[in-house]
């Protein structure tokens, strides 16, 4: 399913989709041509993009995966209405770190895709006591064997890649096994964006168009992420 298009923004439309948000978070989005900073400008369009697909797409999944130097996950995928805490938690949880290894960041939400890799409940930051808690116990229990089986990745990133592990081969190893790639490059310009490498990490729309957008304001960026929450069908 590599040709695809959006559904109609604010309608439930096509088969529950699972999502990972894969965020650069080095040092570059510190930068404060996004008031206060790059990185929280994105913060701000995931929770916008949360809350539309609570609104409109509640039986989907979303996870968070961050990466710089090297790739963390933040939060394995769990449903956006039930788990709606932990993932807002995991996203103003994101702090700036050092490089930008997208091959990384990518080749870890490829894993959440897979039931042998995937963590169950919680955050895994919060550590294994508070998952122990009564609550997370229930929703370990109770958390299905599989995630819904539209895939679909959105790898926003503000600069180039510089990590050791090749980004358009893992997005290769995904799209072939039914992954949607949506990438966002930000920033003050294209310019300070690897647009190329962008556009062949992502996948293809209609009219064999990368599924690739620069965005240079918050606004625009909060508008897209809402955008794409609604979700995604094969033409």
């Amino acid at each position: 399913m590599d040709c695809v298009k959006l559904a109609a923004s604010g309608t439930f439309t096509g088969e529950a989709e699972t999502l990972i948000l894969v965020l650069d978070v080095s040092s570059s989005m510190e930068d404060d041509d996004w008031f206060p900073s790059r990185l929280d400008g994105a913060k701000e369009a995931s929770l916008a993009l949360l809350e539309e697909k609570r609104r409109v797409r509640p039986d989907d999944f979303v996870g968070i995966v961050s990466f710089s130097s090297r790739a963390c996950l933040e939060q394995a995928p769990v449903n956006v209405v039930d788990d709606y805490q932990d993932l807002q938690d995991a996203i103003d949880g994101l702090y700036p770190k050092s490089s930008t290894n997208m091959g990384a960041g990518l080749r870890e939400a490829g894993r959440c895709f897979s039931a042998k890799d995937r963590h169950h409940g919680s955050n895994p930051r919060k550590g294994l006591l508070s998952r122990l808690t009564f609550r997370s116990v229930q929703r370990f229990v109770a958390m299905p064997r599989r995630l819904p089986k539209a895939k679909h990745i959105i790898h926003l990133s503000d600069g180039d890649h510089n990590g050791n592990i090749d980004p358009v081969r893992v997005a290769q190893r995904l799209k072939k096994n039914g992954v949607v790639i949506s990438c966002i490059g930000i920033g003050g310009s294209p310019e300070e964006v690897n647009e190329a490498l962008m556009k062949r990490i992502a996948s293809k729309g209609p009219g064999g168009k990368p599924r690739y957008w620069f965005i240079g304001q918050k606004a625009d960026l909060i508008q897209k992420f809402e955008e794409l929450a609604t979700g995604l069908r094969a033409i």
